[in-house]
């Protein structure tokens, strides 16, 4: 059995032990909206494959994403011990927490302001910023996988920056109303910085 054969095999048994526990940035949205309002911003291997999967570039999803990591913009660290039926494994509040249930986790890190892109009513770190963090902290292989996707992100969002008419400062969104000829309306696809 080949590399890849492996890898798509433990990819299947993954993704239904996923649907068993449940998973992913969606079961998590309502949770983090109830504690964060709209004041959080998806990054990491989430953001990565929400990416991917909008610039239909799946081929270069060859990691799969653990646990779902956010950044809260707010000037302070968290301080609740618990997040829904979340436990904080730290003891002291730090500016980055990771809260956990016993089969699934998120980590959370506090940052006074970022960029972000809006796709399909997810905020996501604009992805030159997470291209830095995860050359800067390079892990292991997938950190590697999760590099060459987002230089291949940086190129696509670039491409759709440099086809779109300037954006006019009375507007949040990326597009023109109701659309454009890339099928992005100002709700689906738009940038903005808290």
């Amino acid at each position: 059995m080949d590399f890849q054969e492996k890898y798509l095999k433990y990819k299947t048994k993954y993704l239904e032990l996923k649907k068993l526990t449940g998973g992913g940035v969606k079961e998590f949205t309502e949770l983090f909206n109830l504690y964060f309002g709209n004041n959080w911003i998806l990054t990491g291997s989430e953001a990565i494959k929400i990416y991917l999967e909008h610039f239909q570039r799946g081929k270069l999803l060859t990691f799969i994403p653990g646990d779902v990591d956010i950044i809260v913009v707010q000037p302070n660290v968290i301080t609740n011990q618990r997040i829904g039926n979340f436990t904080r494994k730290q003891s002291q509040p730090e500016k980055s927490m990771t809260f956990e249930n016993g089969l699934k986790s998120f980590d959370v890190t506090t940052e006074n302001g970022s960029s972000y892109y809006e796709i399909n009513g997810y905020r996501l770190m604009d992805p030159s910023v997470m291209l830095m963090n995860y050359e800067d902290n390079i892990r292991n292989v997938t950190d590697e996988h999760k590099i060459r996707a987002l230089r291949e992100i940086i190129k696509l969002v670039e491409s759709l920056e440099k086809k779109r008419l300037p954006q006019s400062e009375s507007s949040s969104g990326f597009g023109r109303e109701g659309g454009d000829k890339w099928g992005f309306s100002s709700n689906l696809f738009s940038s903005g910085m808290f």
